[in-house]
């Protein structure tokens, strides 16, 4: 069962609870505080469990944080990680790369696995590596 929720800000995120997997999606001009909303109201969705893995796809935004803003990204995004317990996968375009790779260490120092992939495809590859020999992954 998937569950599609459109944020009205740039975002949209699709809860598949078979995959166990949460896909966030940017679209066009997003900002700061739409960032910083989306995560709030994901990890406070009733359909989002603490095992689901997540997958941002950030290719179709028209956003570049600043140093400060990263680093308020950074510091949502770590003080979820009671909720965000599983893989985070970024997938961006080159442009953002560099502070995405960023992030991914900040999440690593605060016990997080955060990784960052230029498609898709290797991003689910990622993702599915936590699988169980059950082919499910740890639901809280």
């Amino acid at each position: 069962m998937q569950i599609v929720v459109d944020c009205q800000n740039g975002y949209k995120y699709i809860i598949d609870k078979e995959k166990q997997l949460c896909r966030i999606n940017g679209v066009g001009k997003v900002n700061f505080e739409s960032s910083i909303k989306t995560m709030n109201t994901v990890a406070n969705d009733p359909n989002f469990k603490n095992g689901f893995r997540i997958l941002v796809d950030l290719t179709a935004i028209n956003y570049y944080p600043d140093y400060y803003e990263l680093l308020g990204i950074i510091e949502k995004i770590t003080s979820l990680k009671n909720r965000f317990k599983n893989k985070i996968a970024l997938v961006t375009d080159l442009n953002m790369s560099v502070l995405v790779h960023l992030a991914s260490i900040y999440c690593e120092n605060a016990g997080m696995e955060l990784k960052y992939f230029a498609n898709e495809e290797k991003a689910l590859e990622w993702l599915d590596s936590s699988l169980n020999s059950e082919g499910s992954f740890a639901i809280e």
